[in-house]
């Protein structure tokens, strides 16, 4: 199985309250102010995430 360490980016804490309740998903650090998810995704999760929930890969950018 192969795992991806990423954040992603949801539209909504609905929605990312919805896929952790369908995904079952233990371990993971929230942002609710950015809704974003960092967590270990599988090759299905992250599918589910980006059609299911139009969720995107989060950029992180460093200010200067």
């Amino acid at each position: 199985m192969n795992m991806n360490a990423l954040t992603i980016k949801f539209n909504s804490m609905e929605d990312i309250i919805d896929f952790q309740m369908i995904t079952d998903m233990q371990h993971f650090d929230l942002d609710p102010q950015k809704f974003t998810l960092y967590s270990l995704f599988t090759d299905a999760e992250l599918e589910l995430a980006r059609n299911g929930y139009g969720a995107k890969p989060y950029e992180h950018f460093v200010e200067e």
